[in-house]
């Protein structure tokens, strides 16, 4: 019998931590040991828990969870990082994963997937959500750029997009 994982949970969302740690409690296979409402929180919480992995949303006030994932590993906090957020944002995942993430998942998964991507990261699979991995690939892959905005440019940027070097 291989011993129960735990986990600590990242999301300034309490209904939605609530309902995350309630099904992840169904499974024995998994123990919640904390939750925090903030990245301070949960920097905190995981240098005391030491979890085995944390789930962490992106977008929160404050600290972000990619900083907050910069902080904790630069505290030597090194469990299995997963991003569970709503952003399918090539640009969010990629700089999840260069933060150090294991994972990013959608929010809007199927629940049972969770405690499957769950263990999959604790074998040491990264588990990109199945929406963002095609984007991705053909980012990374060379087959589109990123996608941005033209808000996403400085005006100088947008001068040299403009321009035809022929």
């Amino acid at each position: 019998m291989e011993p129960v994982s735990t986990v600590l949970l990242i999301d300034d969302h309490a209904l939605f931590r609530r309902g995350v740690s309630q099904f992840i409690q169904m499974n024995p296979d998994f123990h919640v040991v904390g939750e925090a409402a903030s990245g301070r929180e949960g920097v905190v919480l995981a240098l005391d828990l030491k979890p085995d992995v944390i789930l962490i949303d992106l977008n929160m006030p404050e600290m972000n969870g990619v900083e907050t994932i910069a902080l904790l590993r630069e505290n030597g906090v090194d469990p299995r990082y997963i991003v569970l957020t709503v952003s399918d944002n090539e640009r969010d995942a990629v700089a999840a994963l260069r933060a150090g993430a294991h994972g990013y998942l959608l929010k809007d998964m199927e629940p049972e997937e969770l405690c499957l991507n769950l263990r999959k990261v604790l074998k040491g699979t990264a588990v990109p959500g199945e929406s963002v991995t095609g984007n991705l690939f053909q980012a990374l892959s060379g087959g589109q750029p990123l996608h941005s905005s033209e808000t996403d440019l400085s005006a100088r940027e947008q001068e040299v997009l403009a321009c035809d070097l022929r």
